[in-house]
């Protein structure tokens, strides 16, 4: 058997497909075509081609829908399966068939609400009447587009964020390092100490190679107000002593 894109042809299939107007008012309410047969089997029938069915009500009124556009020529009709036109041809009510073409056409015009699953696909489905099949790709593309933007986004909010996580633990472990030093400290710890201090500063308030800042922090006093509110009556956390230390701090990694 020669190899073809099956897929490639199946719309072309749907397109051309044709069926009584029985078998079509079951598509519209939702009728698989493998249960054709038995919902027919139950069904009695109060006009010619058109079924009722015991629990199936849809199904009378669907049909004879159709069966009236039909006869007021409003929708194209042919003979098992061929020459379908509008035309004052009679063709037998039981040998009628419709186009599911034509049929989509007619029930966008006369139920524009209606789109039933197995006779529109999911782009037909999704799509308004007011709105083309490629105005709507395009408007899915679009929203593609700004989801990729926002995913980019949050990957760099969640960078941002742990960084600075990472600089405030930092400057709590050097605070704790700060306390427990107070008093037996000799110059060259301090000296080590201060360094630290101006150097995670001057880190804060710095920018990447690419441009981006470090840190949230404006300046150097955005930076000791952060800290006043945090350790509000913390042993030398002070506006006038971080002023002091931060100063001896820049100083300190400047020589």
């Amino acid at each position: 058997m020669v190899n073809y894109d099956k897929e490639n042809c199946e719309p072309f299939q749907r397109y051309f497909a044709y069926y009584t107007v029985e078998q079509m008012a079951m598509l519209w309410c939702g009728i698989e075509p493998h249960d054709f047969s038995e919902v027919i089997g139950e069904c009695t029938y109060p006009r010619r081609a058109i079924p009722q069915h015991p629990y199936i009500s849809c199904l009378e009124f669907r049909a004879a829908a159709i069966m009236d556009s039909i006869e007021a020529k409003e929708l194209a009709v042919g003979r098992d399966g061929r020459c379908h036109a509008i035309s004052d041809d009679h063709v037998a009510p039981e040998r009628r068939t419709v186009l599911l073409k034509d049929f989509k056409e007619w029930l966008i015009k006369t139920f524009p609400n209606e789109k039933p699953k197995l006779i529109f696909d999911d782009i037909e489905r999704n799509t308004h009447s007011s709105i083309t099949v490629e105005v709507y790709q395009t408007l899915l593309a679009d929203r593609d587009h700004l989801q990729v933007r926002i995913n980019k986004a949050e990957e760099v909010f969640r960078e941002q964020k742990r960084r600075i996580e990472s600089l405030e633990g930092e400057n709590a472990s050097l605070k704790n390092m700060v306390e427990k030093g107070v008093g037996g400290m000799d110059g060259r710890s301090e000296r080590s100490y201060l360094n630290v201090i101006g150097g995670l500063i001057s880190i804060m308030l710095s920018k990447s190679p690419g441009g981006q800042r470090y840190s949230i922090f404006d300046n150097q006093s955005a930076i000791i107000q952060t800290l006043l509110g945090h350790y509000v009556g913390k042993y030398g956390i002070s506006d006038t002593n971080l002023e002091k230390k931060f100063a001896e701090a820049n100083r300190s990694i400047r020589e």
